[in-house]
């Protein structure tokens, strides 16, 4: 049998949410929150929290679409898009300007 990640490939570290990218446990810099800790592997994104710092209302004065993003490849999805989603995801605001997020609340591990 394969393992599809191995663990030697796993790079800890943290996915930031106002930017989207991850960034390495190794990364001198501090954390910005909100962040999600976890591993990647390559392009993928695995969370192993929930999300660090402050959640709920989105920021006014900001050009903002409301949906969600699915942590493992980082896709936004509008809220009223049909597909089904995929956990873990966290439900809340892309900023269209900057393609940031800002979370509604926590992440949503499984399906509903």
């Amino acid at each position: 049998m394969v393992d599809e990640r191995p663990a030697a490939m796993a790079v800890p570290g943290r996915l930031e949410l106002r930017d989207l990218t991850f960034k390495r446990t190794s990364d001198a810099d501090a954390a910005v929150e909100p962040y999600v800790p976890g591993f990647s592997y390559g392009g993928w994104f695995d969370a192993t929290a929930d999300v660090v710092g402050a959640v709920g209302a989105a920021p006014r004065g900001r050009n903002l679409t409301k949906g969600r993003i699915e942590l493992r490849n980082r896709a936004f999805f509008r809220f009223d898009d049909a597909r089904p989603k995929s956990p873990p995801y966290i439900e809340g605001w892309r900023d269209d300007d900057t393609g940031g997020f800002f979370p509604l609340g926590r992440i949503v591990w499984r399906g509903s």
